[in-house]
């Protein structure tokens, strides 16, 4: 009897540590750069540098949040990124481009998208498991959103709502619109 509720104080502090924390982002607008940034990155992955994929230029895309970001990557995550996946994929997972979140100004974040569909293309074909062209199919006639996440190993995750870039993959090439 000892051992039966021993286990169950066990999954109930594993269930109220291990806990998923969500946030409210909104897009503050976009832009055009040619270079990757070298510093300003929110709670980076330790000890890996933040170096230029060189996949030429970028679709910087800006959001805002009530929310403080840094300070709940801090404490939810191990590091935080983002991935650019179909609208309609509503949870992390396989993507078409990840990476770091930036800071842009006061209380706004960024995020770097490459203008080049041949990178996205690569970057999504490392998932194995992934059919790629229907994939891409899926991201062409749904558009595309970013989603901001990040998750320690062993407990707590944080998780942003999505939102749609201003961009959308059609024949083979990435056509960016005021949306």
């Amino acid at each position: 009897m000892i051992k039966v509720y021993y286990v169950l104080l066990l999954v109930g502090i594993t269930l109220t540590i291990g806990c998923a924390r969500t946030i409210q982002i909104e897009e503050a607008g976009f832009h055009f750069v040619k270079t990757y940034p070298s510093t300003e990155q929110v709670h980076p992955y330790p000890d890996l540098p933040d170096i230029d994929p060189g996949v030429g230029s970028y679709l910087k895309v800006i959001f805002d949040t009530e929310q403080d970001l840094e300070a709940l990557a801090k404490k939810y995550t191990h590091h935080l990124y983002f991935n650019l996946q179909p609208c309609t994929q509503i949870e992390l997972g396989y993507d078409l481009w990840s990476g770091g979140v930036f800071k842009s100004g006061r209380d706004k974040y960024a995020v770097y998208i490459p203008l080049s569909y041949e990178a996205l293309f690569k970057h999504a074909s490392g998932y194995g498991a992934l059919d790629i062209d229907q994939y891409i199919k899926t991201a062409e006639k749904d558009g595309v959103c970013i989603i901001i996440g990040g998750g320690n190993f062993g407990w707590g995750s944080l998780k942003s709502n999505l939102i749609v870039v201003p961009a959308r993959i059609k024949s083979g090439t990435i056509v960016v619109s005021d949306l």
